[in-house]
């Protein structure tokens, strides 16, 4: 397997998780040799192991030693202690000599600084800037610059992979088969359905302070949407 591929790969694990890590964005890691692929994995849902560990203990697992390995991952590492320990600790400690980063983390206790701790311990960093990373991140990083959530409309994920989804408050049916049609994944019960009656821009302000960055928007009418749509998705359903 190629860098390439790795990335490509990531890019695949991250996707089948997104819907299921809120408020962390949906993040994929290749831990490889040569062309040899040692572990993989993906976020948990939040509290638990990033991809980066998560592929490091799948390597393990198989019997093989991450000294000297490249890991291929969708996200710049963390350096800070949230919920759990940064991972650039972990692949520090494990002796990881090459880190390959699809994008840098736009959130401001990362922002570079976890590429810059592997550097100073001398690790190869490279950052790809690859696309498909970057559109992983983009509700996330969204959210971090203006607080509100990426606001999409029905029929653009087939996999209606979102954190969250908006209904019109006179159709509960509606809601029911949004929910019975969510996604298999780690925690299915992290995509929720929310019922309000709100002013949009409340209801999305309070959805991205509940680490909700990827909204479905499942109504009758996208009149009173219309601001918080780009001019393409009120005339014909197109995402933002």
């Amino acid at each position: 397997m190629t860098e390439r591929d790795a990335m490509a790969e990531a890019v695949r694990r991250a996707r089948s998780v997104r819907g299921t890590t809120a408020p962390n964005p949906p993040v994929g890691a290749v831990l490889m040799r040569g062309d040899l692929v040692l572990g993989g994995g993906a976020t948990h849902p939040v509290g638990g192991p990033h991809a980066e560990v998560v592929a490091l203990a799948e390597a393990r697992a198989a019997g093989h030693d991450p000294r000297g390995a490249t890991m291929v991952v969708t996200l710049e590492p963390c350096c800070h202690h949230g919920r759990t320990p940064p991972c650039t600790d972990a692949l520090l400690a494990a002796g990881v000599a090459r880190v390959i980063a699809g994008a840098v983390d736009p959130f401001p206790r990362v922002a570079g600084r976890g590429l810059a701790r592997l550097r100073e311990a001398g690790v190869d960093v490279v950052v790809v800037d690859d696309a498909a990373a970057a559109a992983l991140i983009a509700p996330f990083a969204k959210v971090l610059a203006t607080g509100l959530p990426q606001l999409e409309c029905a029929g653009n994920d087939p996999e209606h992979s979102y954190d969250a989804v908006i209904v019109d408050v006179a159709r509960p049916a509606m809601a029911m088969t949004l929910a019975v049609r969510a996604p298999p994944g780690p925690a299915p019960s992290a995509r929720e359905v929310w019922w309000s009656d709100e002013p949009e821009e409340v209801l999305l302000r309070r959805l991205a302070a509940a680490g909700r960055h990827r909204v479905l928007l499942d109504v009758a009418d996208l009149t009173p949407w219309a601001s918080w749509l780009a001019p393409a998705t009120s005339r014909d359903r197109r995402p933002r």
